[in-house]
Parts: structure tokens; sequence; C-alpha cells
């Protein structure tokens, strides 16, 4: 049982790493699209934006599955980032047919953001194996990454929240004047909304910007929600740790003085 769980390890640290940092990377990604007006992600062109977006994606995914499996941590960012590309590669085994060209131009583009995001997926794993180093147990990194983009979290929106409140009636009045200004400026919240509702495809720099900013605060949001109660569980669990290995100590520290 001990060498199944083992053996699952580390393809459960590989899928979660991708999980965790493609989550945790999307924020990054509206900011890039707007620094360089493009559209990051989708069929994944090799262009600059898609390399900074890939990169970070790669370099959290790294990190978080390096934490999830630390013992591996230079043989789980490799896992993590052919798995995708394998497990396409065994589809078309399974099925055995080759693929179409469209099917096929994915497939190359896959293999070369494998390659691409290799170097940075063990870079964010080695940084991995030197937080936990200083925080003692992987539990404790992961309740102080999670708390402290939590905390930072509530922090951005408590200090860009006003701001942004702020360009959403200086949008409002752009779009359709003093009036709709002033009904958004008693409306926090709800108009923000609408604006976005409303707003969503445009491709005016203005309102492109006020869509760009809305998706990062709600992806901020989520994420400071989901990380306040990830860490405080993850906190209780190396709060329990710590606590069973100094009484482990002490227990052993009997043993040999009696």
């Amino acid at each position: 049982m001990a060498h199944l769980k083992n053996l699952l390890r580390l393809p459960l640290a590989a899928v979660g790493g991708i999980v965790l940092g493609n989550l945790f990377a999307l924020p990054f990604g509206f900011i890039i699209d707007w620094l360089f007006h493009a559209h990051t992600g989708g069929e994944w062109a090799l262009t600059l934006p898609n390399f900074l977006y890939g990169s970070i994606i790669a370099i959290l995914s790294g990190f978080f599955a390096g934490l999830l499996h630390p013992r591996r941590w230079l043989l789980t960012p490799i896992v993590m980032q052919f798995m995708p590309l394998t497990l396409v590669i065994l589809y078309a085994l399974a099925i055995n047919r080759q693929f179409s060209p469209s099917g096929q131009q994915v497939v190359d583009m896959l293999r070369a953001w494998t390659w691409l995001g290799l170097l940075p997926a063990i870079l964010g794993a080695y940084c991995s194996t030197l937080a936990s180093k200083k925080a003692g147990s992987t539990a404790g990194v992961l309740a102080y990454v999670f708390g402290g983009v939590a905390v930072h979290g509530i922090v951005l929106l408590q200090m860009g929240g006003a701001f942004f409140h702020i360009f959403t009636v200086v949008v409002a009045y752009q779009a359709s004047g003093a009036f709709a200004a002033v009904v958004t400026l008693f409306l926090p919240v709800i108009s923000e909304l609408y604006w976005a509702i409303r707003l969503w495809g445009t491709t005016a720099w203005l309102e492109g910007l006020f869509i760009v900013l809305f998706l990062s605060i709600v992806s901020i949001a989520i994420l400071s929600l989901m990380s306040m109660g990830i860490g405080a569980w993850l906190t209780k669990v190396s709060e329990r740790q710590e606590a069973e290995s100094i009484a482990g100590g002490t227990k052993k520290g009997t043993g040999t003085f009696s």
C-alpha cells in the first residue's frame, strides 16, 4: 500500500502543480495581455507575450509540484512538463491513427512549449526546495505561500478597489455621459459588473483596460478567498506535524535517558 502511494504521488504532484500554476498565473496573463495588446494562450503561437506567460506558468507549476513531492523535486517538474505531450502521443497510439494537419500542428506546438517550459519549471521546483528547507516542512511552506497570497491579495483589493471604482466612473462617463457616471459612483460592485458585461469584447483602449483590470481583480479576489481557506487548513496541518515531531523527540529522549 505504501509502495502504491509513493508511486501515485509523482503524477498527482505533477497534476497538482499544473492546476495550481495555471490558476495563480491568471492575473499575470491579464496584465501581459494589456501591456502587449495581445491575447495570451489560445493557440499558443510562439510570441513574446506567450513566452512570458508560459514561463510564469512553468515556474509556478514547478514550484507547487516541487512542494507536493519534495523528495523528487527534480524529477517531478520533468514529469509535469512532458505529461500532456505523452498523453497526446499515447492517445494517438491507442486510436492507431495519424493526426490531421491541424492536429499535427497542435502536437508540434505542444512539443515546443514542453521544452521551452522545462528549465523554468525546474527552477521553480528548486526554489520550492529552498523554501521547504527554510520553513522545515512542505505544509509550512504551502501555508506561508497561501497565507501570503491571501493577505497581499486582500490588501491589493482594498487599495485598488477604490481606484478601480473611480476608474469605472470615468469609463461610465465616457460611455454614457454624466448621469451614468453619477449612478455608477453610488453603486459600487454592481456598477462594475454592469459595465463589464456591457463593454465585454470592446476594442477601444480605455474600455479594454477596464475589462483587463476587472478580470484581474476578480481573479485576485477568487485566489485570495481560496488561499485564505487553504492557508488556514495547512497551518493546522503544519502545527500538528510540528507537535507530533516534538512529541516523538520527547519520547525518544525519554527512552534514551531512562
